[in-house]
């Protein structure tokens, strides 16, 4: 009885190729799956950052009794304004409120490039929706000393942006807002090419809306 015949080197050199190709795909396609994911996970997070810092935004604009900027319908890169602020004086309209402890509020919203700008996802201070608040005892005159954009203490609300002038004031109680945000900022910063990044990276939301503000018309 013949022994069982083997493989010859050959044929193994053969098997080994094709296992080899075989594999290549099977890791190229998973690669492409993983990759797929990431970036719907990152547009979802970008998307829900937007929408949050959005509401943020609208909620202070409709509780606002005065707004100091933008003044007309030229596109404006901030927004100040105040709550229970006389819209005529900057004096309190209600020496109440609130009840713990009755004064002023100051809200700035603005479109920098500053240090509050550079984290993730905005690694090369592409333009940034940044919020800054605080308070006034009752008596203090107005306007506050509102902060410089991009300083520290501001809230990133949304990164990057399509543009440094989303704002306008169509009417005297009214406030409108007009941007995109992007997908990602710039991955390599060494070439200082932002606007060429945001170009090619997705537009993941576009935030469009005006807002109603308790100043009389």
């Amino acid at each position: 009885m013949r022994p069982p015949k083997g493989f010859t080197l050959a044929e193994m050199a053969v098997v080994t190729i094709l296992a080899g190709i075989i594999f290549s795909g099977l890791a190229a396609v998973y690669s492409t799956g993983i990759k797929v994911q990431l970036a719907g996970l990152r547009k979802t997070v970008v998307q829900n950052n937007a929408l949050m810092g959005t509401k943020e935004l609208q909620s202070q604009l409709e509780q606002a009794t005065r707004i100091d900027q933008p003044t007309g319908a030229t596109a404006n890169g901030t927004i100040q304004g105040g709550i229970n602020v006389d819209p005529t004086d900057g004096s309190i309209m209600n020496p109440n409120w609130p009840a713990a402890s009755p004064g002023k509020k100051w809200f700035f919203f603005c479109v920098g490039t500053g240090a509050q700008c550079s984290a993730s996802p905005n690694k090369c201070n592409a333009p940034c929706l940044l919020e800054y608040t605080g308070t006034l005892a009752a008596a203090a005159a107005w306007p506050p000393a509102w902060p410089a954009c991009g300083a520290a203490g501001g809230l990133l609300l949304a990164a990057p942006l399509s543009t440094t002038t989303p704002f306008t004031r169509p009417v005297t109680n009214v406030v409108a807002a007009s941007f995109n945000v992007f997908r990602k900022g710039s991955k390599d910063c060494n070439d200082n090419d932002v606007n060429s990044e945001l170009r090619a990276a997705d537009i993941t939301s576009n935030v469009s809306f005006m807002v109603r503000t308790k100043m009389p018309l």
